[in-house]
């Protein structure tokens, strides 16, 4: 949390008692959750609104504290920002979504870029996908 508090505070951002708690939920997260379920998980106990939570959500992707994805059902979803990069794959059929680092696609991206003349910087992957074999 020490991280995210101070990437707050060097944007300029008070570390307040709500974003503490948002940002608790996120980091306690097996899941990538959307700002409902973090309003259903902060509790009653906590008394922050929806509103604020998409506040101190939508403040947090800004500054780079939060990473918010969309995996194409029509909510938002966040995870804390982490050193390791890892990609996606959406189970369409369930929902769930699984975290996985394959370093064969990230060597392949990056030739990709070098082949078209550029320097790959960072890159994003999300697969859809749904359980069977699939066909040649």
């Amino acid at each position: 949390m020490d991280r995210f508090e101070q990437r707050c505070r060097e944007n300029g951002l008070k570390f307040t008692p709500a974003r503490r708690v948002v940002l608790e939920v996120i980091e306690q997260a097996t899941d990538h959750p959307d700002a409902f379920e973090i309003y259903r998980r902060v509790g009653r106990q906590h008394r922050l609104t929806l509103s604020t939570i998409y506040r101190t959500l939508n403040t947090f992707a800004e500054v780079g504290v939060v990473v918010r994805h969309d995996f194409g059902d029509g909510r938002g979803r966040y995870e804390g920002v982490r050193h390791e990069r890892h990609d996606h794959l959406v189970d369409v059929e369930s929902g769930k979504i699984l975290e996985f680092d394959e370093a064969a696609i990230g060597s392949l991206v990056k030739a990709v870029a070098a082949r078209l003349g550029y320097r790959l910087l960072d890159y994003r992957l999300e697969l859809f996908a749904e359980r069977g074999l699939s066909s040649p």
